[in-house]
C-alpha cells in the first residue's frame, strides 16, 4: 500500500488524494470512503491556497516596508547635506554641532533593514533637530521626517499582524493535513475490508511515482 507518512506535506498529500479520487470514481462500492476523503482534500486544497495568498499578502508588504524604508533614509542623508550646508569649513562632519544630529554616518546609520539601531539613530536625529540651533532645519525638514517616519512604523506593523496571520494559517494546514494523512492511511483499510482484494486496493491508492527502467543498450 502507498501510505502517507508524516515526512509527506501539504503538496504531496493534495497530490496523492487528486490521484486516488481519479482512480476511486468508477468504484462505486468505495462511494463513502470516496466521499469522505473528499471532505479532507477540499479542506486541505483550501487551506494550501489560503497560505499561499497569505504569503503572497506578506511579500506584498515587506515590499512596502523596503520602500517606507529607503525613504526615511533618503530624508536622513537629505537632512545630513543640508546641516553640512551650514557649516564652515573642509570637514563639516567632524564638526560638533553636525555629530550632535548624526554620531556616525547617516549611511551607516540607515543602512540595513528598520531594527531597533535604526530607530535609536532617527530617535537621536529628530532630538538633534529640538535644538535651537537647528530651528530652520527642522521648519524645513522635521516634517517631512516625521510622515516618514510615521509610515515605516504603519508598514511595519501591518506587515507583523499579516505574518501573525500567516502562521494561523499555516498552522490550520498542518493540523488538516496531519488528519487527511491518517483518513487517507484508514481509507485502504476500509476499502480492503470492502473489496477484499488486496492487489486492486494496492493499485487504486497508488500514488507515488516509481523511476522507470533504463532501456538497455543492445
Amino acid at each position: 500500500m502507498s501510505k502517507l507518512f508524516d515526512g509527506d506535506h501539504s503538496p504531496t498529500v493534495a497530490q496523492a488524494y487528486r490521484i486516488t479520487r481519479i482512480r476511486l470514481t468508477p468504484v462505486q462500492s468505495l462511494a463513502t470512503i470516496a466521499a469522505t476523503l473528499a471532505e479532507h482534500e477540499g479542506r486541505v486544497q483550501a487551506l494550501i491556497k489560503t497560505v499561499s495568498d497569505a504569503n503572497d499578502l506578506v511579500l506584498a508588504q515587506a515590499a512596502q516596508v523596503r520602500f517606507d524604508d529607503q525613504q526615511i533614509g533618503r530624508t536622513v542623508i537629505e537632512i545630513a547635506r543640508d546641516k553640512r550646508a551650514t557649516i564652515a569649513g573642509a570637514k563639516p562632519d567632524e564638526h560638533p554641532s553636525f555629530r550632535t544630529l548624526f554620531p556616525s554616518a547617516p549611511s551607516k546609520g540607515m543602512d540595513g533593514p528598520p531594527d531597533d539601531e535604526q530607530d535609536h539613530y532617527v530617535a537621536v536625529v529628530e532630538a538633534g533637530l529640538d535644538l535651537p540651533q537647528n530651528a530652520a532645519l527642522k521648519a524645513s525638514r522635521g516634517p517631512e521626517l516625521v510622515e516618514r517616519k510615521s509610515a515605516l512604523s504603519a508598514a511595519t506593523a501591518r506587515e507583523a499582524e499579516l505574518e501573525k496571520a500567516q502562521a494561523l494559517e499555516e498552522a490550520k494546514l498542518e493540523r488538516a493535513t496531519a488528519a487527511a494523512r491518517v483518513a487517507f492511511n484508514e481509507a485502504q483499510l476500509d476499502a480492503a475490508s470492502i473489496l477484499k482484494d488486496q492487489a486492486l486496493v494496492a493499485s487504486l491508492f497508488d500514488f507515488r511515482r516509481e523511476p522507470k527502467k533504463k532501456k538497455k543498450e543492445e
